[in-house]
């Protein structure tokens, strides 16, 4: 591998976590790799990442790449959609940093610029060994309301909201949109659209139509997070909806 103490142990690391299921906001989400050998000769292989949440899986993110790009001698290193390859790329030499941000125009190495969750306490003189310090985001408060929460069928509904800092004050962002679902059952849920934040912290998404259904229709609104304001993702309390 590259000479660095972790980058030889990664890929043990993903086997041992295959299958972890994590509690998160939006349920619990069982996480699982792949490992897919790009080239039988050299046995070059990347890993996938798969994460299931109320039995719907995504479509896999790629979280290794080979550095240096199509070499025989390639090495599968994390990308900094991973933990644990954004703390190595923070300790990088700089040829190195540089050229695996983006390296073959990757789509999959989107994950943060630097480990804003984490601050590096000490660095041994080789770089070998490095201690960092966990900085906890803070959880905001995202809340969403209905205009029209008792309505005919057939009718439409404003969805407000806002996003405050624990303290109170407004999260003043349009970076990431608050993202809005509803479901008419105890399981899944489905997309209503995504809501920008203004400058005040808050957001509307006009004209809602509701599906065509009598009875009740569960709300929420979910977001993100922001690692560059030390942000956590959030989920607002359900909202319900009736059509009569």
């Amino acid at each position: 591998m590259c000479g660095y103490g972790d980058d030889s142990k990664w890929y043990w690391m993903v086997r041992i976590g295959n299958g972890t299921v994590i509690n998160t906001p939006l349920g619990l989400a069982t996480v699982t790799y792949r490992q897919v050998t790009e080239n039988a000769q050299t046995g070059a292989s990347v890993y996938d990442r798969y994460i299931t949440i109320g039995g719907k899986t995504d479509n896999g993110t790629v979280i290794t790449d080979n550095f240096p790009p199509g070499s025989s001698q390639a090495a599968a290193i994390p990308l900094s959609n991973t933990l644990l390859g954004l703390l190595l790329r923070d300790s990088y030499p700089t040829g190195i940093n540089n050229q695996l941000k983006g390296a073959n125009g990757d789509p999959s190495d989107r994950g943060d610029s630097s480990p804003y969750f984490f601050s590096r306490v000490f660095a041994s003189s080789n770089n070998y060994v490095l201690i960092y310090k966990v900085n906890y985001p803070q959880t905001p408060t995202l809340t969403t309301v209905l205009s029209n929460p008792y309505m005919p069928q057939g009718g439409t509904t404003n969805i407000t909201g806002s996003l405050s800092y624990p303290s109170g004050l407004p999260v003043l962002t349009t970076v990431k949109p608050v993202v809005l679902q509803y479901a008419t059952t105890s399981t899944g849920w489905t997309l209503i659209g995504n809501a920008t934040i203004t400058s005040s912290g808050t957001f509307t998404f006009r004209d809602w139509t509701p599906p065509n259904q009598l009875g009740s229709i569960t709300v929420r609104g979910w977001w993100n997070g922001d690692p560059a304001l030390n942000l956590n993702m959030v989920l607002s309390g359900n909202q319900t909806l009736i059509e009569h």
